[in-house]
């Protein structure tokens, strides 16, 4: 999942590789809440009690209030954007870029996330074809 590069990785005392260098940084628990809560802020804009869309300001209050106690206790590393009809919603950067530096992690950090937004991607095409606007057999070279 990591690239095994030197410059960005190296072999932990355990003999594993550790993506984050020598330094003391997230744990894999870590790692994995941020995949998770990609995932929720993916679908929570789309959901409403009474199956309305909620105003941009409104989702975006309730992501910042979602996110900020994974923030506030360093659980939530990395950087959360939501868009809808082309409108930023929500931006907002968690935790260190580089701990041994004191460099945190800002809209502008480029993240080593390699196979990370695969499942992302899935789900979107999925969506996209529940919604009838396009099918899993289609060819990328027919896409407008």
């Amino acid at each position: 999942m990591f690239s095994r590069d030197p410059a960005y990785s190296v072999p932990s005392s355990t003999g594993q590789w550790n993506p984050y260098g020598n330094m003391k940084g997230p744990s894999m628990k870590r790692f994995v809440l941020p995949v998770i809560l990609q995932i929720a802020c993916m679908i929570l804009p789309s959901v409403s009690a009474l199956g309305q869309a909620l105003p941009d300001k409104e989702i975006a209050s309730r992501i910042h209030a979602y996110l900020q106690p994974f923030g506030e206790t360093g659980n939530l590393i990395g950087t959360v954007l939501v868009a809808r009809g082309g409108r930023i919603l929500f931006r907002q950067s968690y935790g260190m870029a580089n701990y041994e530096l004191g460099v945190p992690n800002s809209s502008e950090t480029r993240y080593h996330i390699t196979s990370v937004s695969k499942p992302f991607t899935a789900a979107a095409i999925l969506q996209l074809q529940e919604q009838g606007r396009l099918s899993v057999s289609d060819h990328v070279s027919d896409m407008e």
